[in-house]
């Protein structure tokens, strides 16, 4: 680079397209043909933001044990409550109804196996990508193994008032 390219005071304020005469000198892009962001997002999928009136196709699970692998439980459900037991989810349902009750004056009556349920359900949502929850009650993207065993209100009505601990319990130490 000389003193000539690097000086800029040639440059005036009122010369507003100097940037116009300049030439870009890429040997990399010369094989590249003239396109713009536009037509690139245009072209790549002209749908994706549009109306879709296909089918969904609700996502299928098939979870199965991994050979090789011993379990002293036979399914999943023991293997599962081998770590978390019976007295857990009832304490559980337990805080989970006072916490409703300090919220908002009743009880949710939420029972152990309510607890369980909404664990349960918890983890297979885990392994669906829905950007919103409230889909898996939804008719075209149902995911029926959830949405049999729990309604949507239910659901949301457990997950606002969930508590593991009872906050009356704990001291301000």
């Amino acid at each position: 680079m000389n003193q000539a390219d690097s000086d800029l005071s040639s440059l005036s304020a009122d010369d507003e397209d100097y940037q116009d005469n300049v030439e870009l000198n890429d040997d990399e892009d010369e094989d590249d043909d003239d396109i713009s962001i536009l037509d690139l997002i245009s072209s790549s999928n002209p749908g994706k933001w549009g109306i879709h009136t296909d089918a969904f196709p609700a996502p299928t699970s098939n979870f199965c044990q991994k050979s090789g692998v011993n379990y002293s439980s036979s399914k999943p459900i023991e293997y599962f409550l081998e770590y978390l037991d019976d007295d857990f989810f009832r304490e559980m349902a337990n805080c989970t109804n006072i916490r409703s009750v300090i919220q908002t004056g009743k009880s949710a009556n939420v029972s152990p196996e309510e607890i369980q349920i909404f664990i349960g359900c918890n983890l297979l949502l885990s392994c669906y990508g829905y950007p919103r929850l409230k889909m898996v009650w939804e008719r075209f993207t149902r995911i029926p193994v959830i949405a049999d065993n729990i309604a949507r209100d239910r659901f949301f009505q457990i997950r606002s008032n969930l508590k593991v601990i009872n906050d009356n319990d704990v001291s301000d130490d």
